[in-house]
């Protein structure tokens, strides 16, 4: 008789030959390769210079087939800018300033390639080495000719690997999981470094496409451009917030209708992270199914979290948790 098991896998919606180091030097090694990589992509850091860009964004691997359309930032300071992402049915608008953020879109969640989309911009959030990570490995590595040194890094049984260019020390490649964000043809933009395109690979398929258009350095915009729009949510902000960590995460049921019928997937489920760590606005934006969507919807409502903070100050967040439902045989 043959018998079906089933595990529930839960994950977060982050140079030539090799040389030896350990203990302390290989740490001090990849604490300096992710700093300076970190240093180069901060471009909306204090002080930097103001900059407007454009870009072209195209989301792959959809049912309904590739849909395409417009990225635009204006940048002056942490205080004031402006980001819109245009697509086909979909449209998100963010202002900030004066530790404040006002958003406004036409979905109440963030689509899975959108949010996507997001995560490859925000670098320099990514390029940290948490308290719990280990470092693993330093390794030589090369893309398409270009010599890159890679840390790999361990936390718990999550590893993620972050390659920078030997040469600059941009960050060239992150590895995590099922996601793998790339980084290409770096633009200067005074003393920093930005990316002229980037692709998001999803089990090694291309799922997010960005190619900048244009980047001008400038200043001289329109106060108006800069004003919360009529509607919008208003969040405390912060640069580079410290970002929300899951504290519980309960195990989810595997529903006995979903076994019997072998159903299997992916369920993503956007949230918004309060600032007492409770899950809000729960909402399944990739199905596998009624039976296993509603149980990844029910358990991840009563997941908690260390909130995001900016310094001290809690603030809220938005995340995509993805829940995998996989029998084996056993």
């Amino acid at each position: 008789m043959r018998f079906w098991k089933f595990v529930c896998l839960v994950a977060l919606g982050t140079l030539l030959a090799p040389r030896p180091a350990v203990g302390g030097e290989k740490e001090e090694e990849a604490a300096a390769l992710v700093a300076r990589a970190a240093q180069l992509a901060h471009f909306r850091s204090p002080g930097s210079t103001p900059f407007r860009l454009q870009a072209e964004v195209r989301l792959l691997g959809l049912s309904s087939g590739p849909v395409s359309g417009k990225y635009l930032l204006h940048w002056v300071s942490p205080q004031q800018w402006r980001e819109s992402l245009t697509l086909p049915g979909y449209y998100q608008l963010r202002v900030g300033g004066d530790g404040k953020l006002w958003w406004k879109r036409n979905l109440n969640h963030q689509p899975v390639r959108v949010h996507q989309f997001a995560t490859s911009w925000n670098i320099v959030s990514r390029l940290r080495i948490k308290p719990d990570e280990e470092v693993k490995k330093l390794r030589d590595r090369k893309r398409d000719g270009i010599p890159m040194r890679c840390v790999e890094l361990e936390q718990g049984k999550s590893r993620r690997e972050l390659c920078v260019e030997a040469l600059s020390g941009n960050l060239l490649r992150e590895r995590q999981a099922d996601i793998t964000y790339e980084y290409f043809e770096h633009t200067p933009l005074a003393k920093r470094m930005i990316p002229g395109r980037i692709h998001v690979l999803e089990h090694g398929k291309k799922a997010v496409e960005i190619q900048v258009e244009e980047i001008e350095s400038r200043s001289d915009f329109p106060k108006a451009l800069f004003q919360p729009p009529a509607g919008a949510v208003e969040w405390p902000w912060c640069s580079n917030p410290e970002p929300a960590e899951a504290i519980e995460r309960p195990f989810p049921e595997y529903p006995e209708m979903a076994k019997r019928q072998r159903r299997q997937g992916i369920v993503s489920v956007y949230v918004v992270i309060d600032t007492d760590g409770s899950v809000k606005n729960a909402a399944v934006v990739r199905s596998a199914g009624d039976w296993l969507d509603e149980s990844a919807l029910d358990t991840v409502k009563g997941w908690r979290f260390a909130p995001a903070k900016c310094g001290a100050q809690p603030v809220p967040s938005e995340t995509i948790i993805d829940v995998t439902f996989a029998l084996y045989p056993g």
